[in-house]
């Protein structure tokens, strides 16, 4: 009896390691196929077909992106990795610095996507490897927030929206302005999603001066201003302030 229970136990043992075994290969069988069914384009610079600028993997038979696609800078190193999906952007994105032979790429800009729109938190970094930046996006809308840092750490000051507002006999005469002067600036109004995120439809303002104006009906109760412009250091903005008019 005892060697009938022995002999079982092998038996159950051996199973086991034949249905690893199965697992395993079943898997490495499953990634080959992967890899096989990915071909690799190679995407040659404009002005020098020797060097490649792209190199893009697709689904064979399809024109989908699917994979890591890889774009290089003219001296070789590597600029930016953006995986796909079925030819939609999916996962996180990675755009680096310059670099040269025997360094590894510093990265630049990290950005998540989901289907292959921008979604959660996105950074910049120097080329230190210190944090630059952070931004947050959902469903491809840029939201309120940015934060910059200095190279030593410091929070960098971004400037302040001002909104005010005074009656005439038919409308509202709203105005805003920043707090210090910036290039390009571009005011509206409208509602932000979820009271953080931009979509496209907002309502463009006039500006003059750098400040901005528009008449708003008296049956309307409140106001919602943006602000955008780019900072010093070549960041979206976005900047945002409600008020009442009654």
């Amino acid at each position: 009896m005892k060697r009938i229970m022995i002999f079982i136990a092998l038996l159950f043992v051996l199973s086991a390691c034949s249905s690893q075994e199965a697992k395993r290969a079943e898997q490495a069988a499953k990634e080959k196929a992967g890899k096989d069914s990915i071909l690799v384009i190679e995407k040659p610079f404009p002005n020098n077909p020797a060097k490649i600028e792209y190199e893009i993997p697709i689904l064979k038979g399809t024109n989908l992106r699917h994979g890591i696609q890889k774009r290089y800078y003219s001296h070789g190193s590597l600029y930016s990795e953006i995986p796909y999906v079925r030819n939609e952007r999916s996962g996180i994105a990675y755009t680096y610095y310059k670099a040269y032979k025997g360094e590894k790429p510093a990265v630049w800009k990290e950005q998540p996507y989901v289907n292959g729109k921008l979604n959660g938190i996105c950074k910049r970094y120097y080329e230190n490897g210190k944090i630059q930046a952070e931004y947050e996006y959902k469903d491809g809308m840029p939201a309120v927030g940015l934060k910059e840092y200095s190279e030593s750490g410091g929070d960098i000051k971004l400037p302040e929206l001002s909104v005010k507002s005074a009656p005439t006999e038919r409308y509202y005469y709203v105005t805003a302005q920043l707090s210090k002067p910036v290039n390009k600036i571009i005011y509206y109004t409208g509602e932000l999603v979820e009271g953080r995120f931009m979509p496209e439809n907002l309502k463009k303002m006039q500006e003059r001066d750098g400040t901005a104006e528009i008449l708003i009906p008296k049956d309307v109760a409140k106001v919602t201003v943006v602000a955008t412009f780019n900072t010093r250091l070549s960041n979206e903005c976005i900047l945002a302030k409600t008020i009442s008019l009654r």
